[in-house]
């Protein structure tokens, strides 16, 4: 037990080195902004740059996941608390568990081994992503309720699974599953409850209310998007508020006028609040008896950076609510040198500042090949380009950084009632509710939405199946091949991803039919105030 204690801390310290990279490719991305308006290739300059802080930010963050403090309380009460971040089984499944991959597994009498399970699954989300993918890419969002009165704008914003509510709207395609949430697989049924009821309550409740009141005048903007925009719904200048030293022009600013937000970018950083408060106050409340923590762990704990690190650890060591990864480095080498459980880790990091090396060229690369990379409003609508979180996350630094959060949030802000949202997370978790009512998780649902969209939670009709149905009807089959399924999908997902991007997407090699329109609810976007005018909108 003390060996597998150890494998799970030490393996945790990787993967959420691995967690953090689409968050460093969206730093290198912003970092080469200028270049790419200039449509000019970063110089080796900004890539060294690039690749230096890069990997200064992984091995920071792989230090401070070995906080000795994290590693104590975590490890020495897994077994009281069933702390275990189950995403990780995903992963480790193959190098742990005995008669895994890399030992020989007797075919059972009827039936297949994991392994072949795996390469079958492997198989199958390879082949299916052909179509969602390339063929028939509307099975990414299966928006039908906005066929039904394509022209009416209250229709679209209903039924769009990528701009609006989401109703009736499902993605059939496992990368929209398992994005921002994680696998659906690997998620408790208790989770999945808690996330489904936090999105109805907040996608179909608070939001159409805030949105049909018109508040912070939410009818000017698109209902569900991760843009700024002035008050006339035109979006925000942001490039003309920003000085040569790249500061914020307070003349310009005041020319330009305050930043305004859709009602769903809003209220998420508004959920994002309670979710913070509401995480703090739960753990005391309902793990704080085990956590035993030392007098000195709360010294150290007033350090408002280590603030949240325990308590979002033991969200995600019970709840599962972190962002899947990909198992073919374990499987590849798990293979080729099997029975080390240590050496298959230090693969993983070897491969992990290797993918620094890696990805900083390739993002340049990008920035300097793609015409109009992440600018949807330059770009063909089924462009794969679109980059939803990229655009949130420079969209933020423009609100927290640029204009910074009191011409937001605070006494010169629009925005300053939102922060009653902290007081409100705080306040959930000490209401009696039903026993496994999970503040923190019911209200995370939603606080990642934009970039996150509607059609994202079909993932939580995957979870009553494998979570529920077969966790409790077909407890042998979900114990055996449960995690490998999850595994063997994202593995055939990202090989085929790679290859459809270097075979047909870089040759610009497509179909052009009305089954590669996504989403297919073109005004979801359109402001419904009076006599606002934007682009290819009716105007009222």
């Amino acid at each position: 037990m003390e060996f597998l204690d150890n494998v799970l801390i030490n393996h945790s310290r990787i993967i959420d080195m691995h967690s953090n990279q689409d968050q460093s490719l969206r730093e290198r991305r912003k970092n080469g902004e200028m270049a790419r308006r200039k449509k000019e290739r970063p110089s080796p300059l900004q890539y060294c740059s690039n690749y230096y802080v890069n990997c200064s930010k992984q091995i920071n963050r792989l230090e401070w996941a070995d906080n000795s403090i994290y590693r104590i309380i975590v490890k020495e009460h897994n077994e009281t608390t069933n702390f275990t971040r189950l995403n990780i089984f995903v992963h480790i499944y193959f190098f742990l568990k005995k008669k895994a991959l890399h030992h020989k597994e007797k075919r059972p009498k009827g039936g297949i081994s994991r392994t072949q399970y795996f390469l079958i699954a492997l198989g199958c989300g390879f082949a299916y992503y052909v179509l969602p993918g390339y063929l028939f890419q509307m099975l990414i969002s299966l928006s039908w309720v906005c066929r039904s009165s394509p022209k009416s704008v209250l229709v679209n914003q209903l039924g769009s699974g990528q701009k609006g509510l989401g109703i009736g709207a499902i993605g059939l395609e496992w990368s929209t599953i398992t994005s921002f949430l994680g696998t659906p697989l690997a998620s408790p049924w208790f989770a999945s409850v808690n996330t489904g009821i936090g999105f109805i309550l907040v996608m179909y409740v608070i939001m159409p209310v805030g949105y049909w009141l018109n508040l912070y005048k939410a009818k000017n903007f698109p209902i569900h998007s991760s843009n700024v925009f002035q008050v006339n719904g035109l979006k925000y200048n942001t490039e003309g508020i920003i000085n040569s030293n790249f500061n914020l022009d307070k003349e310009a600013y005041a020319r330009e006028g305050p930043l305004y937000m859709s009602i769903m970018f809003a209220l998420g950083y508004g959920i994002g609040f309670a979710t913070l408060s509401a995480t703090v106050v739960h753990v005391l409340l309902f793990n704080g008896s085990t956590l035993q923590l030392p007098w000195w762990g709360v010294l150290l704990a007033c350090a408002v950076s280590f603030f949240y690190t325990l308590p979002i650890g033991i969200i995600s060591a019970t709840t599962n609510q972190q962002p899947s990864l990909n198992v073919i480095t374990e499987y590849i080498i798990g293979y080729a040198y099997p029975g080390r459980p240590v050496a298959n880790m230090c693969f993983k990091l070897v491969g992990t500042v290797i993918s620094v090396i890696v990805y900083a060229p390739t993002a340049c690369w990008l920035m300097g090949s793609i015409d109009n990379l992440c600018d949807t409003a330059l770009l063909p609508q089924d462009s794969p380009w679109t980059c939803p979180t990229d655009r949130v996350f420079y969209n933020a630094s423009i609100i927290w950084g640029l204009v910074g959060p009191r011409r937001i949030f605070g006494n010169l802000g629009i925005y300053p009632a939102i922060n009653w949202f902290f007081l409100a997370g705080a306040i959930a978790p000490l209401l009696k509710w039903i026993t496994l009512i999970h503040m923190p998780i019911l209200l995370e649902a939603t606080a990642n939405m934009p970039p996150a969209f509607a059609v994202n939670c079909t993932r939580l009709l995957i979870s009553f199946f494998f979570g529920f149905v077969l966790y409790r009807y077909r407890p042998k089959w979900w114990e055996r091949y449960n995690y490998i399924l999850s595994g063997g999908l994202d593995a055939g997902t990202a090989f085929v991803t790679v290859l459809m991007f270097f075979e047909l997407q870089l040759k610009e090699i497509g179909i052009d039919w009305w089954g590669n329109n996504v989403d297919g609810c073109p005004l979801a976007s359109c402001p419904t105030a009076k006599g606002i005018i934007v682009e290819e909108c009716p105007v009222k």
